[in-house]
This record gives C-alpha cells, sequence and structure tokens, in this order.
C-alpha cells in the first residue's frame, strides 16, 4: 500500500528554504541530490520503514504524543502519526 504525505504550507516553505540555502552554497548540484534525500526520507517515513523518535523525548514532554521526528543531514523532519496519515510540519 502506497501512502502520501502531506506537506503544511509552512514545511513546503521551509523545504525549498532548504534546498535555496543548499544551491547558493554548494552549487546545484548538491542541492538537488540533498532534495531528492529529504523526499527519499519522506517517503520511507510515509511507508514506515524508517525509524523515528517521539519529539517528547527530545524536546518537551507537553509536545502531542503522534509528534514524531527522523534526521536528514543536519536537519529533522517533524510529522503527526495519525493512523494511516503521516503529515510534515514545521514546529517552532
Amino acid at each position: 500500500m502506497t501512502r502520501r504525505v502531506r506537506f503544511s504550507d509552512l514545511a513546503e516553505s521551509r523545504l525549498n528554504d532548504i534546498v535555496e540555502w543548499t544551491e547558493e552554497r554548494f552549487g546545484p548540484h548538491q542541492a538537488d541530490r540533498y532534495r531528492l534525500d529529504l523526499l527519499n526520507r519522506v517517503q520511507r517515513l510515509a511507508q514506515d520503514t524508517i525509524p523515528a523518535q517521539s519529539c517528547r523525548a527530545l524536546w518537551h514532554s507537553d509536545l502531542p504524543a503522534d509528534m514524531m521526528f527522523i534526521r536528514a543531514g543536519r536537519h529533522f523532519i517533524i510529522f503527526s502519526r495519525r493512523g494511516e496519515r503521516r503529515n510534515a510540519r514545521d514546529h517552532r
């Protein structure tokens, strides 16, 4: 079964910012590689083939129980896990 991940508007904007920053500093080839790596990790997240950790354990115990994260390079991909749905989000 193929699951889809829905990006919040803010999460999608952050992804674009990350790719743009990477391109400015390291060039278009590296930016494209990093973008593909981030999207690959998100796809693996959707398929439950990448280990995720609770945000509560890393940041604060008051965060929602379904708020999880995975690492991608120097970034954290934060998402909520609700049944079959995975919602990528930006938490600030």
